[in-house]
């Protein structure tokens, strides 16, 4: 590869992203990291750079909070960060498992919505278990938990603080975007 000039955007986004997260690299080893990272390619430059980018945000959440998470999938999207809800990245003919699974692997926070009818059905449970699982385990994703109709944690999340939007949509959305950056 010939070598690139340091105004190439493909390799001030490789090296910016890489020094944030792991410290300073190789641009070789930085485009593996991003790959490793779940990462989708974007563009290529003349120098054969790609830009790496994650999802930002699962929204996870009860099909009976489905207008409320996404108004709330909505606002985060309006703040700039990309969002990942049922509703709009599974189409008919699409697998929900395979689309579930590309939509956790690929976001770095999980907005676990909180919800007056519980969070232990078998879907939004998957959905927080597994990204858990993938926090203990030092993958780079974050649950962020949202008060978004009522209802409260489980046990195993209870110590994670979490924005309440019922009692002040404004105040939590501010806080969950805070959050996220």
């Amino acid at each position: 590869m010939e070598d690139v000039p340091s105004n190439c955007q493909h390799l001030n986004l490789l090296n910016g992203y890489w020094k944030g997260a792991r410290g300073s690299a190789t641009l070789t080893s930085a485009q593996s990291g991003l790959r490793g990272l779940g990462g989708a390619c974007i563009s290529k430059c003349k120098y054969g750079l790609q830009s790496w980018t994650m999802a930002d945000v699962f929204i996870s959440h009860r099909r009976a909070d489905a207008k409320e998470a996404e108004k709330l999938a909505t606002a985060i999207k309006q703040a700039g960060h990309t969002v990942w809800l049922d509703d709009w990245n599974i189409d008919i003919g699409d697998s929900i498992v395979g689309r579930m699974h590309e939509g956790l692997e690929t976001s770095g926070y999980v907005v676990l919505c909180y919800s007056s009818t519980g969070i232990m059905a078998p879907w939004i449970t998957r959905e927080w278990m597994s990204a858990l699982a993938r926090q203990m385990s030092g993958a780079n994703v974050k649950i962020l938990p949202v008060v978004l109709t009522g209802g409260g944690p489980p046990a195993i999340l209870a110590d994670i603080q979490y924005a309440d939007l019922t009692s002040d949509w404004n105040t939590g959305l501010r806080l969950l975007l805070k959050a996220i950056r």
